[in-house]
C-alpha cells in the first residue's frame, strides 16, 4: 500500500485555489501520476454563486455538493449553504480509490 497525502487549500474568494488544484492535477497526470479525490468547484449561476460541486479528479465526473436557499433535500446549513447529509450518496458515485 501507498502513502496517501490528503491537501486542502483555503483562502479567501476568488484567490484561484480551484485553479491551482486544477494545475496541480493537470501536471501530475503529464508526469505520469495518478491523483484521487476531490476538488470542490463553485456553482454558478451567471456570476451568482449557487453552490458547490464535487469533482471526481481521475475520471472529471462532477455532481452536485451543497446549494444555497436549502435546495438540497434534508441538506443541512453551513453558512448560505445546504449541504447533503448523503454524502455517501453523493459520493458513491465517485472513484475515490
Amino acid at each position: 500500500m501507498h502513502p496517501v497525502e490528503i491537501v486542502v487549500i483555503t483562502g479567501k474568494t476568488n484567490l484561484g485555489k480551484t485553479t491551482l488544484l486544477e494545475r496541480l492535477v493537470e501536471h501530475e497526470k503529464s508526469a505520469g501520476r495518478l491523483s484521487t479525490g476531490i476538488i470542490a468547484r463553485g456553482a454558478f449561476n451567471g456570476k451568482n454563486k449557487i453552490g458547490f460541486d464535487a469533482m471526481d479528479i481521475s475520471t472529471g465526473k462532477t455532481v452536485p455538493l451543497a446549494r444555497s436557499g436549502n435546495k438540497i433535500k434534508n441538506g443541512f446549513p453551513a453558512g448560505r449553504f445546504y449541504f447533503s447529509v448523503k454524502n455517501r450518496v453523493i459520493f458513491s458515485d465517485l472513484n475515490l480509490g
